[in-house]
């Protein structure tokens, strides 16, 4: 329990760019879309047979298109974390870890209640997709469960990195600074 003068120290303490926290989220985020990368080429090989020859060589090709993602979530990341300061938002215990401090919040408990929010979740996703898989057959979801196990793990990791990346540390740190305006 941290006491009034450790909380008066912390509220004092100068707030700088976490650098720390924003390198290992663009290079998570990085190795997440890598890591479904097996996964869409699989699922899109009939479409990519089909399409013409691009002009530029294909290792130039994918060169571009990390850098413009390296770019894009560089950009995205470093306005997440910038507003996520302003609305005094932090990541406590990924901080703790990485600055080497002692954490203000118990990882047994955010894990607890993580843990129970998304296997109620996973379970009312599986229940609805099962009911509904049958009837939707051309969906990608449907076609990608025909996949190796391995690329639709891989897969996992972009959707719980770079995505959450996206939309939780950008997108809503945006709205809810957006709604203190």
């Amino acid at each position: 329990m941290p006491t009034e003068s450790t909380s008066a120290n912390q509220t004092k303490r100068p707030r700088r760019f976490p650098w720390r926290v924003f390198w290992l989220l663009l290079f998570a985020s990085l190795a997440g879309a890598a890591a479904a990368i097996p996964l869409i080429l699989e699922e899109f090989r009939t479409l990519v047979q089909g399409a013409p020859r691009p002009s530029i060589p294909f290792p130039l090709l994918v060169a571009i298109g990390v850098a413009q993602n390296a770019v894009l979530l560089a950009v995205l990341i470093g306005v997440g974390l910038l507003l996520a300061r302003r609305l005094d938002l932090r990541a406590p215990l990924l901080e703790s870890w990485l600055y080497h401090e002692p954490p203000s919040v118990s990882a047994r408990d955010s894990l607890k209640s993580g843990v129970l929010v998304g296997i109620s979740v996973g379970v009312v996703l599986l229940v609805t997709l099962l009911i509904a898989a049958p009837h939707l057959p051309g969906l990608l979801f449907v076609s990608a469960a025909r996949a190796a196990a391995w690329k639709r793990v891989g897969a996992c990791f972009y959707g719980g990195i770079y995505e959450d990346v996206l939309s939780r540390l950008f997108l809503l740190t945006l709205l809810a600074w957006l709604g203190t305006r």
